[in-house]
């Protein structure tokens, strides 16, 4: 008699529906972590690209990437964002393909690269193509418009960036207590 109880249970656990509600229902939690977790702040320049001190939130692409499906018996909740797993993890990023990291100095140079070209290269490339005038000083490449426009910073070059671990996946047990309460009632309930 315990064994049937036990493998109704286990039928109830792995319900396809139950599974869904709580991919769901953890999908909404890992948004929440992400819009409210006490993460370390952006470094200067971050916020400076940004416009704002908030980490993982810029365009606000990270949270609508949040998605879950349910899969052997098993619900799993993830992102396909590129950088993500950076994001949560933390590590250093290297320049691969060049010898620095070019990292847009402001607003303007992320507005001047969907003008231009999305990648720093294609951005000046288009930039200079476009009459502007570009120039390096020091670890910083420098634009202007013709030959009396107001000089900006574009690009800072770097050899390296650590990026601080920002486990906006990891639910906490507050997460996992909402979660528990979910299948209490939906199995017991």
């Amino acid at each position: 008699m315990i064994i049937q109880t036990l493998d109704a249970l286990d039928r109830r656990m792995a319900d396809p529906e139950l599974l869904d509600v709580l991919g769901v229902a953890a999908e909404g939690l890992v948004v929440k972590n992400i819009k409210t977790g006490s993460w370390a702040p952006n470094a200067p320049l971050s916020q400076a690209v940004k416009g704002n001190a908030k980490p993982l939130q810029d365009s606000g692409a990270l949270m609508a990437s949040i998605a879950h499906r349910v899969e052997s018996g098993r619900a799993i909740v993830g992102t396909n964002r590129p950088g993500a797993r950076l994001l949560h993890y933390g590590g250093e990023v290297t320049a691969k393909k060049s010898k620095f990291l070019a990292i847009p100095a402001g607003r303007e140079t992320r507005t001047f690269m969907r003008q231009y070209g999305l990648t720093p290269r294609a951005c000046i490339s288009g930039m200079k193509a476009a009459g502007y005038q570009i120039w390096f000083a020091k670890s910083v490449v420098m634009a202007r418009k013709g030959k009396t426009g107001k000089p900006r910073a574009l690009f800072i070059l770097r050899r390296s960036v650590r990026i601080p671990a920002r486990p906006f996946m990891a639910l906490g047990p507050d997460g996992r207590a909402v979660l528990e309460r979910m299948v209490a009632r939906r199995v017991f309930g």
